[in-house]
């Protein structure tokens, strides 16, 4: 029995222990900073250019991170055939898709919508990206930063044209391609090279 003069020393105790328990990392978001179990543009396996629609259903739902019940498959636009999930943790979601009339179903794409996941740690853990999109960023205040050799986009929206790109911009999501290919938003097409900027480090552009 805690008797009541030890109470003011248990209960931060009892506090501190719950508060523990609600800052588990998010595991998806580990796993793909660590590349676990490989790097992009592959994710827990699933890779655009390598994995099939067929594939992709069975994986997701023996993935004990993804909720099985979430899985939906349908087409996307006139061309594309997606599947979409939700995780269990985190907040994060996933999409994918092939084109509808490849009859070996290769996967085109893999979004993660990633509302945790900040630019500083995208960069400790796959180092400096190659280029931004310039005119898409001060137009429309949208950020898209291109990890060319690792075949993978990060996509997320500032409060405006122009805004300072910092080392706390967080949310988006991140785009992942077949290797060799451009990383690009599938709904807008990928951009021309003349559209390009080095990248030169945090600020405006």
């Amino acid at each position: 029995m805690v008797r009541m003069r030890h109470l003011p020393i248990v209960i931060p105790y009892i506090i501190f222990l719950a508060l523990l328990g609600c800052s588990k990392p998010n595991a998806v978001k580990q796993d793909w900073l660590n590349h676990t179990p490989c790097a992009p543009p592959c994710w827990s396996n699933i890779e655009p250019g390598v994995t099939t629609g067929d594939q992709v259903d069975e994986m997701l739902k023996q993935n004990s991170l993804v909720d099985a019940n979430s899985i939906t498959t349908g087409k996307v636009g006139s061309i594309l055939t997606g599947i979409s999930w939700s995780f269990l943790e985190g907040g994060w979601e996933g999409r994918t898709g092939y084109m509808t009339e490849d009859p070996e179903k290769k996967l085109t794409y893999l979004h993660l919508d990633t509302p945790d996941l900040c630019l500083k740690e995208i960069i400790s853990a796959y180092g400096e990206p190659s280029s931004l999109n310039l005119p898409v960023y001060q137009k429309t205040g949208r950020v898209d930063l291109i990890w060319e050799k690792d075949s993978f986009i990060y996509i997320t929206d500032l409060n405006g044209p122009g805004e300072e790109i910092k080392p706390d911009t967080c949310g988006g999501m991140i785009v992942q391609v077949a290797k060799g290919t451009m990383p690009a938003d599938i709904t807008v097409g990928p951009p021309a090279d003349s559209d390009l900027v080095p990248w030169h480090g945090y600020g405006k552009y």
